[in-house]
């Protein structure tokens, strides 16, 4: 590349050199210049070396192995590492997944979870709920069962003696009436809400026509 910048800008130079000594009715290459023909040339050659570098640059000097010049990514360009790519270094109780972690919901644990990108499976449950408790299995094997890492699921206390404050004000911020809801949320934005009794197979289902 930098060969061909320094043949058009020669070629160009040569040109503007000539076209001034005509229009100067000098012949430079068998009379020599007069000084104001010296001067004149001399305003021109700055002129066009000013304007063959703003329009090709410096040519990158740096050569790969094949004796290319490398030409700079601008870094508009560069791919950048995403969060969702990130692992989260969970610090509570997990219950299932490998890929995919469902654990005991702890704030820290959750303010992660948003902050990384991933979709959040919140899982509303009551200890002496009978529904919750053998919905359970069906949840846990499901996260176990996950390739994605991309899903981040909690089981939320509600509504029983294990539920804290935090727990409550989800269970307000989500509308959550009863037990056994499960909620959605991707990007901030609840994507599904249901109260129905899910198998492994339907948990399964719903998280990949989510991500799809």
């Amino acid at each position: 590349m930098h060969l061909v910048y320094h043949e058009v800008a020669s070629l160009e130079l040569l040109c503007v050199y000539d076209i001034l000594a005509f229009t100067m009715n000098i012949s430079p290459r068998e009379q020599g210049l007069s000084p104001i023909g010296i001067i004149a040339l001399f305003a021109g050659l700055v002129i066009v070396g000013s304007a063959l570098y703003v329009r090709y640059g410096v040519p990158d000097q740096s050569a790969r192995e094949d004796g290319e010049p490398v030409i700079p990514t601008p870094s508009s360009m560069r791919p950048e590492t995403s969060a969702l790519a990130q692992p989260i270094p969970f610090s509570g109780t997990k219950l299932a997944g490998s890929n995919s972690p469902f654990l005991d919901f702890s704030v820290t644990d959750y303010s992660a979870a948003k902050e990384s990108g991933r979709m959040i499976v919140l899982f509303f449950y009551a200890s002496w709920c009978p529904i919750c408790k053998a919905e359970m299995p069906n949840i846990e094997g499901a996260f176990n069962q996950l390739s994605t890492d991309q899903v981040v699921g909690f089981r939320v206390n509600y509504n029983d003696s294990d539920t804290d404050d935090v727990e409550k004000g989800l269970a307000r911020e989500f509308g959550i009436a009863y037990q056994h809801t499960k909620v959605f949320v991707r990007n901030g934005a609840v994507v599904l809400k249901s109260g129905e009794s899910w198998d492994t197979t339907r948990y399964i289902q719903e998280i990949n026509k989510v991500l799809q």
